[in-house]
């Protein structure tokens, strides 16, 4: 019977880094696609109205594409290290969500550049929820630090709807509200995100491992079970591992059978079985030999063709 023992630790730990560097490069990648996307359709916007606030405005989003741009660069590469790698998106993060706060500041205060910068903030922290594995307390640091400077945007809009310029008055203490209810929505959205789909990722992480046993890749499926290669936690060696679809006496009878017939066949041409037993929820399995080659029916195809080549 396996015991309760899973994967090593340094084995889960390279999974977990190697999984959180691709996802912070393609959360990069996705990143500068959308500020370019985004750039592209601000300029032709405000082609008709050109001068020297749009063309800041501009300068400052094309900014913006620093921080997702680096990101995908330095995460794509060689293997970094979990410190580096999260750091690497915390700034590459925060550098955009800033420069696209800046940018809304030299909006005109009758496109309401605060609603501006809360709908941009939003968007970015729900999509590195989405993307980047993160618990909810890290999620909800960054999304909060990022949400801070939709405050400043308010308190610029209102000093210009102050000047008098624009025939509309908004009190300070309305757009600071309306701030406020922002920056806690994106904060909110984004750490509810984190959390489920965080928890999710940790639920299918542990729903693979049998024992000692890592399930790795579905290699077929008969009329009985499935079979997935598999990694031993210790051992490290490979591993083939059937699970049992059907729960019937007679099915278990019969799997039983063939893992006990199995394990007495010593010939060199038939593999070795090294365990068996039942996870908690009643699922029959055994981990055997694997052995790397064509199956059976590739081979008889194979066979075939020449034959009739021949």
């Amino acid at each position: 019977m396996l015991g309760p023992v899973g994967p090593s630790l340094t084995e889960r730990s390279e999974d977990e880094r190697a999984f959180l560097q691709r996802r912070v490069a393609l959360f990069g990648l996705v990143g500068t696609t959308l500020v370019a996307l985004t750039l592209g359709l601000s300029i032709a916007q405000s082609a008709s109205e050109p001068g020297p606030v749009f063309a800041l405005a501009h300068a400052l989003h094309a900014l913006g594409l620093v921080g997702p741009l680096a990101a995908w660069l330095l995460a794509r590469g060689r293997p970094r290290s979990v410190r580096f790698v999260q750091t690497v998106e915390a700034a590459g993060t925060m550098s955009c969500a800033l420069c696209f706060h800046a940018m809304t500041m030299r909006f005109p205060a009758v496109s309401r550049p605060d609603l501006v910068s809360a709908l941009a903030t939003t968007q970015i922290v729900v999509t590195r929820a989405i993307i980047i594995p993160s618990t909810a307390l890290r999620t909800a640091i960054l999304s909060t630090l990022m949400a801070l400077p939709i405050f400043a945007v308010a308190y610029v809009t209102y000093e210009s709807f102050q000047a008098g310029t624009f025939g509309v008055k908004r009190g300070w203490l309305d757009l600071e509200i309306t701030a406020l209810i922002w920056a806690s929505l994106a904060t909110v959205t984004a750490t509810l995100t984190s959390r489920v789909i965080y928890g999710l990722r940790r639920k299918v992480r542990h729903a693979q491992e049998l024992g000692q046993y890592t399930l790795l890749q579905k290699l077929g499926e008969g009329g009985m079970g499935q079979v997935f290669r598999a990694r031993h936690a210790m051992l490290r060696r490979p591993t083939a591992v059937k699970l049992l679809h059907s729960t019937s006496p007679e099915d278990l009878a019969r799997f039983e059978r063939e893992v006990q017939l199995t394990a007495q066949l010593t010939h060199p041409n038939t593999v070795t079985v090294f365990d068996y037993g039942r996870t908690p929820d009643g699922v029959f399995y055994y981990a055997m030999e694997l052995l790397d080659g064509a199956d059976l029916q590739k081979l008889v195809i194979t066979s075939a063709r020449c034959r009739l080549g021949a």
